[in-house]
């Protein structure tokens, strides 16, 4: 993903019931965050469209998209630290 990934999307693969993701408003994993435990196709109602720069996998693997609904390009996280979703 080039420049500011803004998450829209994201769904584990499979989507466990203990799948986590941690997404964060800021590249240095502060700021506002949103944690998700199940596929979301539209990140709006949490507050987060076009906001998420770095994540924190913690359980499972997941795909996260540009665009809503997973569309766009998108890249799968994977756990086992922390990840930036910028490039």
């Amino acid at each position: 993903l080039g420049g500011r990934a803004v998450l829209l999307g994201c769904a584990a693969a499979g989507a466990p019931a203990w799948a986590q993701v941690t997404l964060f408003e800021n590249d240095d994993y502060s700021g506002r965050s949103v944690t998700a435990q199940r596929a979301q196709s539209n990140l709006t109602a949490s507050g987060f469209n076009d906001r998420a720069s770095s994540a924190i996998v913690t359980r499972d693997r997941w795909e996260v998209c540009v665009d809503a609904n997973f569309s766009g390009p998108c890249r799968v996280l994977r756990p086992g630290g922390r990840v930036l979703v910028l490039d």
